[in-house]
């Protein structure tokens, strides 16, 4: 697995297929859900739009296809974000997406993340995210 496969090989046809498909399931799904990249997280994807977006996973996937060990763990990630992507479009599609940023940034703002729990020290005083809301005498 950590051995390069030549080019034009079954093995490095395989991985260009992975890549390609998995590539394209995240390309499919940031595009049902914000055509207008308005949640994009990538800043580079978000200012080239999805043209030049597919010339350089093109290239990144024929490049990519050497090591099948990197290919499968950018297709596997791939295929985790397209379906976190597909999993909320419907719901930034009917809120809209600058409603649904606005919703988003208010609701992860409510509470503390686990991560802001455990990397900030102050954060600590904090009750950690899990725990109920404290009861209140009014």
């Amino acid at each position: 697995m950590d051995d390069l496969v030549r080019f034009g090989s079954r093995d490095y046809c395989l991985m260009v297929l992975l890549l390609a498909f998995a590539r394209g399931m995240d390309f499919l799904s940031t595009w049902v859900a914000t055509p207008n990249l308005l949640l994009e997280g990538n800043p580079i994807a978000k200012k080239t739009r999805l043209g030049l977006g597919r010339l350089v996973n093109s290239a990144i996937c024929f490049g990519m296809a050497f090591w099948p060990a990197t290919a499968i763990a950018v297709s596997t990630m791939s295929v985790l974000v397209a379906a976190r992507n597909f999993q909320s479009a419907w719901l930034m599609r009917s809120m809209g997406e600058e409603n649904y940023r606005d919703w988003h940034v208010a609701e992860s703002r409510k509470r503390p993340s686990l991560s802001t729990y455990f990397a900030w020290p102050e954060a600590r005083c904090l009750p950690p995210p899990w725990a109920p809301p404290p009861f209140s005498s009014a």
